[in-house]
């Protein structure tokens, strides 16, 4: 009789391991949904001109496939940029509101540690200059960057994409803009951008 005890309490100490360990999923999987994030901060100092300014993204992403998550965002950006002229310092701000809608596709996404590409489409609009004095700088644009994921746990992820291949169309909304458009290609560490993810 204690050998079937010790059988049956053996049985359920595996069984009990196993479900643990299944629980502990470190990746991403079809149906997955989840949050990110980022935060930026700036500041720039150039003669007698300085600028200030802060980025907060929020986005939420859903796994269609194994490998692949479509993504939307948000992003509020506002910008300060001083300037001094004898002596006397002039404060120009820039407040933007920017919308995009993406996808990435993910190289072993299961795994705790992954690579990715991802594809983005982006509009925004920037409002530079305070009461009637100010005008509307719009911007449409597009981007592939490829990147890298790391789970920390089963929840709790680190994204970063590195480097850029993008264009991008800005006009001010005044009679007579014209549009200014950037065609950008960057595969270096100068175009690094990180940001949290919170898997449910």
């Amino acid at each position: 009789m204690k050998k079937i005890i010790l059988t049956v309490a053996a049985v359920f100490a595996i069984s009990f391991v196993n479900a643990q360990e299944g629980s502990d999923n470190q990746g991403f999987a079809k149906g997955d949904l989840y949050m990110s994030g980022s935060v930026g901060i700036n500041s720039t100092k150039m003669g007698d001109i300085k600028s200030d300014g802060y980025t907060f993204s929020p986005g939420v992403g859903y796994f269609v496939t194994e490998n692949i998550a479509l993504e939307g965002s948000i992003s509020l950006t506002k910008q300060t940029v001083g300037v001094e002229v004898e002596g006397e310092t002039f404060d120009i701000e820039s407040t933007g509101l920017a919308f995009a809608v993406g996808g990435k596709y993910f190289f072993t996404p299961a795994d705790k540690f992954s690579f990715f590409a991802g594809l983005g489409v982006g509009y925004g609009v920037n409002e530079i200059g305070e009461g009637e004095e100010t005008v509307d700088l719009k911007t449409f644009s597009v981007a592939l960057a490829p990147g890298v994921n790391y789970f920390f746990n089963s929840h709790f992820a680190a994204q970063a994409s590195i480097g850029v291949l993008g264009y991008s169309s800005s006009k001010f909304d005044f009679e007579g803009a014209e549009a200014m458009n950037t065609f950008n290609l960057s595969l270096d560490l100068t175009n690094v951008n990180f940001s949290l993810i919170y898997k449910f």
